[in-house]
């Protein structure tokens, strides 16, 4: 384990020639109990800036074996700031205490009662009990708060993402296969049974491809699709279709608070684009599967967004498609909003953050020397 005390300080950069002007606020309406935030182009706090000091990193091949991070997938950080990492290859969940040593472990790979497959998400219940989606079991488990096993129940159809929890149960996305695609949201009990329908939205689209005897589902880049983030403070979700710059703030099923927005010019999808998604199926050494990728129809435009987060002040973080490659590494623009939808900063990151919990944040990064992925914990500053 690497503890870094003084660290490394990472600034997000503006990109905007000479001395950002303050863009005037934005427009607010009420219709049929919605409010509708229509921003400018120009962000209120254009000087705002925020710095990550590393102060901690571990997980690479120095630890022991049941400390060491092979693929970890997410974070989780509990009230006395433990650390919990799922590890889609050991096929369990990591604890760790504050300063990085290994605690214990959750579950191990199996297909018993507290075993995983393939984890896709984890997150806590406001008791501290820790619930978990095995995407290939295609079940829920419930842990209490030592990590031993309480009960689970399996799913009809897939669920990738927890959204909200309460005393009540777990609100998630339901992907339902077949012909057409489907993709809901819903609260189930901690029983699998249905509580509410927050309502229908875009799936993620595929293309199905045939070769010969060979048949398989190719991911199109940029697709128009429904991509959430959720609020657990205020109990809100939000809802973005990435092809537009609209989010919308849900409180419940079917009840729409806010939608918010801002100018946005799409980019355009280049041949280097093109190029570098040819290259992802060419790494394959399947020359069927590089063949095959080339006959897809891919897009003249690029999505708006790729991801959307919210952090520990309430913030929503709108992860654009729009780059600086002429920055090594190269820069991402991110869009930040406030609690009310109004957009307030933009900033310029070389690295995708991760989460933000009282002051601090944990993202995985890799390691270029020894190929392990490192978690590493940073402090959180901001400035104007």
């Amino acid at each position: 384990m690497k503890v870094h005390w003084m660290g490394l300080l990472i600034t997000a950069l503006f990109l905007a020639g000479g001395c950002a002007k303050k863009a005037a606020g934005p427009e607010v309406e009420v219709i049929d109990g919605v409010e509708y935030v229509h921003n400018s182009a120009d962000p209120l706090q254009p000087n705002l800036t925020i710095d990550f000091r590393e102060e901690l990193s571990f997980g690479g091949d120095e630890e022991p074996k049941e400390a060491t991070l092979y693929r970890p997938r997410g974070i989780l950080v509990d009230e006395n700031d433990c650390i919990y990492v799922s590890d889609y290859q050991d096929a369990m969940i990591k604890v760790f205490d504050p300063q990085g040593h290994f605690l214990r472990a959750i579950g191990r790979k199996g297909q018993g009662p507290g075993e995983f497959q393939a984890m896709s998400a984890m997150d806590f219940l406001p008791d501290g009990r820790l619930l978990v989606f095995d995407i290939q079991s295609r079940r829920t488990s419930l842990f209490d708060r030592t990590g031993s096993f309480i009960k689970g129940h399996s799913w009809r159809n897939s669920h990738l993402e927890i959204l909200l929890t309460d005393e009540s149960g777990y609100l998630a996305d339901e992907n339902v296969y077949g012909e057409e695609r489907k993709l809901f949201v819903k609260k189930c009990d901690f029983e699998g049974n249905e509580l509410e329908n927050w309502g229908e939205f875009t799936p993620m689209g595929w293309k199905t491809q045939t070769k010969g005897e060979m048949t398989i589902s190719i991911t199109t880049p940029y697709t128009p699709q429904s991509i959430f983030a959720a609020d657990a403070v205020r109990k809100r979700l939000y809802h973005c279709h990435n092809d537009t710059y609209t989010i919308e703030a849900y409180d419940g099923p079917g009840r729409l608070v806010r939608k918010f927005s801002r100018p946005y010019e799409p980019l355009l999808f280049t041949r280097k684009d093109a190029e570098d998604y040819y290259a992802g199926f060419d790494r394959r050494n399947n020359k069927v599967i590089s063949e095959m990728a080339r006959e897809v129809e891919l897009p003249k435009v690029k999505t708006v967004a790729d991801d959307i987060f919210v952090d520990d002040r309430g913030n929503l973080w709108v992860v654009t498609n729009e780059l600086d490659a002429s920055k090594e590494p190269p820069l991402r623009a991110y869009d930040i909003f406030s609690p009310d939808g109004y957009y307030t900063s933009r900033l310029w990151i070389d690295f995708r953050p991760g989460v933000f919990v009282r002051g601090k944040m944990y993202r995985l990064d890799s390691d270029e020397e020894t190929g392990f992925i490192r978690l590493k914990r940073y402090s959180v500053t901001w400035s104007e």
